[in-house]
């Protein structure tokens, strides 16, 4: 989640449509987000006519609720209060995660085949990402297996492979090494040091 004063009025948050009058990096802005797939989420003024301080997640459903209050003592932009969806669990006894080696592909590309992708993403953006997503979400539970594992076999994140572990506590010994006061480089710098007094 991104938030703060972006300093961009001439952009339309409602239909993400930059205004002749805009800078150049106010549309590099739109089209970062576009390209990074992040969701800006203030729709009301925040100073005067413009929405100035904005919202980003990278999560479309993350936030929700999004209101421009007053103004903070002397300050002439409003406040933004939102809620934020978080979801926690009391001691997980399992996980559970989509097996896509076993999934059935040659059914889930029958079913996308015979989808009117003209119909379905009628309307505006919303809507749209909403009918993908509800696609998606649907071929998903029917056609690709749940595999579940205990929480005790996954202690580190998704990405941290054996590849990287490795070299992780390989720069964990390098560094260590060299803050020990017995290694050549620290014994050399601590010569120069003392010359030079």
């Amino acid at each position: 989640m991104l938030m703060g004063d972006f300093n961009y009025p001439n952009i339309n948050w409602t239909s993400q449509y930059v205004q002749d009058s805009a800078s150049s990096e106010a549309r590099l802005f739109v089209d970062c987000l576009d390209d990074c797939f992040l969701t800006q989420h203030v729709k009301s003024p925040t100073r005067l006519d413009a929405v100035l301080d904005l919202v980003i997640t990278s999560e479309p459903d993350l936030v929700h609720e999004v209101e421009a209050t007053a103004p903070l003592e002397s300050s002439d932009h409003n406040m933004i209060s939102w809620k934020c969806r978080v979801e926690t669990s009391q001691n997980p006894t399992r996980l559970t995660r989509l097996n896509y080696k076993k999934a059935n592909m040659d059914a889930i590309r029958a079913e996308l085949q015979q989808i009117d992708w003209d119909l379905l993403l009628d309307g505006d953006i919303h809507s749209s990402w909403s009918n993908f997503r509800n696609v998606f979400w649907g071929l998903e539970s029917k056609h690709i297996p749940v595999a579940s594992s205990s929480t005790k076999q996954r202690h580190r994140p998704i990405w941290m492979t054996n590849k990287v572990q490795k070299l992780l506590t390989k720069k964990r010994r390098t560094f260590s090494k060299y803050r020990s006061n017995t290694h050549p480089a620290c014994k050399k710098s601590k010569l120069r040091k003392h010359r030079r007094q």
